[in-house]
């Protein structure tokens, strides 16, 4: 009993002693998701929808690798892009039948207010 009282002694004054660990921000997953009405005025495919997204996508940090697709009957398609270090990504869907277009935005990092501020710009782009 004594001997567990020494060992407990000594364990208590090592952690009252020892300093706080500052906590570090864990990196995690932020999704973004927004749809929009489109009018596609005057225009008869999606060409125009997607080139403005691509033109979108670069001017955010997300042109290190775009893409594109257009279905066969040019009435949809998406664009998608990465930033250099590949933790960030969107994607924007154009669709004229619908008349609609889909912003998804993701990332993976441990700094929200910078994902936030880069969100709201990518949200509020024109295309």
């Amino acid at each position: 009993m004594n001997r567990f009282l020494i060992v407990s002694s000594f364990a208590l004054a090592l952690i009252g002693t020892t300093s706080p660990a500052k906590a570090v921000p864990q990196k995690r997953n932020f999704v973004y998701t927004q749809a929009y009405d489109y009018a596609f005025r005057n225009q008869s495919t999606v060409s125009e929808c997607i080139a403005r997204a691509s033109a979108a996508l670069a001017n955010n940090g997300l042109g290190n690798e775009v893409n594109t697709q257009i279905n066969d009957d040019n009435q949809s398609g998406i664009v998608y892009g990465w930033n250099r270090d590949r933790t960030e990504t969107a994607e924007i869907e154009c669709n004229r039948n619908k008349k609609t277009s889909f912003l998804a935005y993701a990332a993976f990092t441990d700094d929200s207010d910078f994902i936030w501020k880069k969100w709201k710009l990518l949200k509020d782009s024109d295309w």
